[in-house]
């Protein structure tokens, strides 16, 4: 099995590049979704609290709140970081241990941050411009240009990532180019 990291900055698209893989049939992991997971973890949740009191409430945790600490504090960030990506690191090779197939792609935004691109075989980015980025960003719900400025300051630019890539996947474009340039790197996969 060859496991394929997803990556690249917010608003890049590597979500849809997932989405895309999964009509294919391909076995897929989200780290984002494992996140939200833990975040719902009682036990997680507590661990949270000791760390970023002000952030959690009645057991429930406050992302506003944790995102407005952790993008003005380099330092919250890392014992964030510290707390999150071990439990994320844990669950996705838990999953890879029961997943059968010839690859899975492993959605991770913070490939790098999280040094899980030492047990990735190869490593896709997903690319785009800044401004289109924003644009895609910002039809989110709790997005605006602020904090879509603050969370692309503080993740890993694609020049860092492009130390790392095996492929790039460029998306300035359409969804059907998109789709094209998915089916041509899936397609390369099955040609080493």
């Amino acid at each position: 099995m060859i496991v394929i990291a997803v990556t690249g900055g917010i608003g890049s698209g590597k979500s849809e590049v997932l989405r895309l893989l999964k009509e294919k049939t391909a076995n897929v992991i989200s780290a984002d979704r494992i996140n939200g997971e833990l975040l719902r973890d009682a036990q997680y949740v507590a661990r949270l609290g000791e760390y970023f009191p002000e952030a959690v409430n009645d057991g429930v945790v406050n992302k506003m709140a944790l995102f407005d600490i952790i993008t003005h504090d380099d330092g919250a960030r890392e014992t964030l970081n510290s707390l999150a990506h071990p439990l994320i690191q844990k669950r996705i090779t838990d999953v890879l241990s029961k997943t059968a197939g010839d690859f899975v792609f492993v959605e991770i935004p913070l490939l790098i941050e999280s040094n899980l691109h030492m047990i990735l075989d190869k490593v896709w980015l997903v690319s785009a411009s800044y401004g289109v980025r924003e644009a895609r960003a910002l039809i989110r719900e709790n997005m605006d240009k602020e904090k879509f400025a603050k969370i692309a300051s503080v993740q890993v630019g694609d020049e860092e990532l492009m130390k790392y890539a095996t492929d790039v996947i460029h998306n300035d474009g359409s969804i059907e180019e998109l789709r094209e340039k998915v089916e041509q790197a899936y397609n390369g996969l099955w040609n080493f």
